[in-house]
């Protein structure tokens, strides 16, 4: 849907017969160690939603972070209800 080199990328996601896309976006921010990164998943069915933070926390940015990280770092994951639709907000920070 979306990219900005550096940035920012923004990726349209269905999940089985929903009629809406599932909206995820992820933006890359300056820090003092590096980079930052923002991640805000919306419209997620509440059938597939712990699945969603379990793939996000372990298989995508958990694995990045062990990667490169070796497992130091200060990953913060926020679960917001907003408007009674689930979404996902993640910011790796305080490094």
């Amino acid at each position: 849907m979306e990219f900005e080199e550096n940035k920012k990328v923004v990726q349209q996601w269905y999940f089985g017969d929903q009629e809406e896309p599932s909206i995820v976006t992820i933006k890359l921010h300056p820090h003092k160690h590096g980079t930052s990164a923002e991640l805000v998943h919306t419209n997620i069915p509440d059938d597939d939603f712990e699945d969603i933070v379990e793939g996000w926390n372990n298989s995508y940015f958990g694995a990045i972070i062990y990667f490169y990280l070796a497992g130091i770092c200060s990953f913060k994951l926020r679960n917001i209800n907003y408007h009674e639709q689930k979404y996902i907000y993640y910011r790796a920070s305080d490094l």
